[in-house]
Parts: C-alpha cells; structure tokens; sequence
C-alpha cells in the first residue's frame, strides 16, 4: 500500500485505478468539470484504491453519462462533489452487495437521474456527511443505497418530484443516528420509522403511513415535524414522536419527550 499524492484530474483519476493505495488530493482545491469535460464524461471510472483523503478539494459540475466502478471497500474522506449530473442506473457501483463505500465527512450534492435508480449500488455508509439529491428518475422505486445503509451524524436530504416515486433506505432499526433527514416525496405511500435513533425528520411524506406495525425502533427518541405528515399519521414507534416547528427549537421541550438534547 502506497500513499500517494495528487495535484490534478489527470493525476487523480490515474492514482485512484491502483489497487489498496491511500490518494490524497491537494488542500482545499477547485476541480471544475465543466473545463475538463464540457460534454461531459462519456465512460466509466474504476476506483480501486482503499481510500482518498480530500483535503475538502471540490470536484464541481460533473456530467457523468458513465459510472465510478468501486470492485473493494472504499472511504472518501473530505471530499466534496458538488452540482453533479448523473445519467448512468447508478453513481458509485461497487459490484455487489459485500462492497461498503464510507462517506466520511464529505458532501454529495446534484440530480440523480433520469436513468438513475440508485446513488450507491451496495452498502453505503455516512459519517459526518451531507448528501442533497434530487432523485428525478421516473422508476418506482429510487434509492439512496441498494444495500445496508447506515448513517451517523449526517445530513440527508433527498428530493422526489415524481409522483410515482417510491422511497426505502434499506436501514436496519436505529442504523440512522443523529441525522437530521428532509425527504420530499409527496407521494410516498408508506414511510418506515425503524431506521432512526435520535434524529430529526422533516419534509413532505404526503399521505404515507407507517409501514412499522411491530414499532421497532433505535435507541433513541427521534423527532418529526408533523407538517411534514398527514393529519391522521399514527406510528406504533414509541421512539418516533411528532413535534411542531415551535417545539423542534425549544431544547427544553425536546428533553422532556425524551430527544437526546442537551436542555
């Protein structure tokens, strides 16, 4: 295993090919894909590297018609990709449900579709990450991860404007721990409440209703703001308890129903 720097692009999609390597991009730079494919990029990228280390360098606007292969467990580190443009069925695809890809305090934002039916074709792991993605793709069912998702410390916010789009973490109960989630799906038609231990969750769920009959849930009460649910939403979750918005800013009351605040 090699540890190797890189200054540019070039270098960058050339370090990441070798196998187990450890890449590390240049502090704070500015990649503008917009330069360097102003088609945009037309083929895959393999990933083999076991991890890179960002240095919060920002690939912007990339228009990828193609994929990030990832074959082995891979962690982004303090990387940041910012307006992106996915047309391929996936954006990262690393061959199988036994891969884990680790987003670690890093940021995902851009539009996922229209072919797009998943973001990380496998397990997806977040640690002190953003992703904000409009899920466009006129499938049924679109998801962040087509595997085990868990999550920590993270901000997930995800846009569905279709009305036939459905919505499933694949998260096991409590696997999403101190989130906050905003999902906009206005026609979703059930939401599960498992996944969440100690989060916050707002947006639009339209008229869905709680697919979690047996109220399995995290170690922690999570929160959602009853705006973002119908008027006759009910949950068997004991830990899953709606608030106003009013009540979502006062720490005191949040400490009252349990919410692991600080009052």
């Amino acid at each position: 295993m090699a540890t190797v720097n890189v200054t540019n692009w070039a270098d960058f999609v050339a370090a990441i090919a070798v196998s187990g390597d450890i890449v590390v991009c240049p502090i704070k730079a500015k990649w503008d894909m917009n330069e360097i494919y102003p088609e945009g990029l037309q083929t895959n990228i393999t990933i083999n590297c076991a991890e890179i280390r960002g240095n919060e360098t920002e690939i912007r606007n990339l228009h990828m018609f193609g994929k990030f292969i990832v074959p082995a467990d891979l962690e982004i580190k303090s990387l940041y990709m910012k307006n992106i443009v996915s047309e391929s069925d996936c954006f990262f695809d690393n061959s199988g449900n036994t891969r884990t890809i680790t987003l670690n305090k890093s940021i995902m934002t851009g539009i996922f579709g229209v072919d797009t039916i998943t973001f990380c074709n496998g397990k997806l792991d977040m640690i002190r990450s953003v992703v904000n993605l409009d899920m466009t793709s006129a499938l049924y069912q679109v998801h962040l991860s087509g595997s085990v998702f868990t999550a920590i410390y993270s901000r997930i916010t995800l846009y569905y404007p279709l009305a036939n789009a459905n919505f499933d973490l694949f998260a096991n109960p409590g696997a999403i721990k101190f989130c906050m989630v905003t999902i906009y799906n206005s026609a979703m038609p059930y939401f599960d409440s498992s996944p969440y231990s100690g989060c916050v969750v707002q947006g639009n769920f339209g008229d869905a209703t709680d697919s979690n009959s047996y109220g399995d849930h995290g170690a922690f009460v999570s929160v959602y703001d009853v705006a973002a649910m119908a008027d006759d939403f009910t949950t068997a979750n004991t830990y899953f308890k709606g608030v106003t918005q009013q009540q979502l800013y006062d720490a005191a009351y949040l400490q009252s129903i349990g919410f692991p605040i600080g009052a």
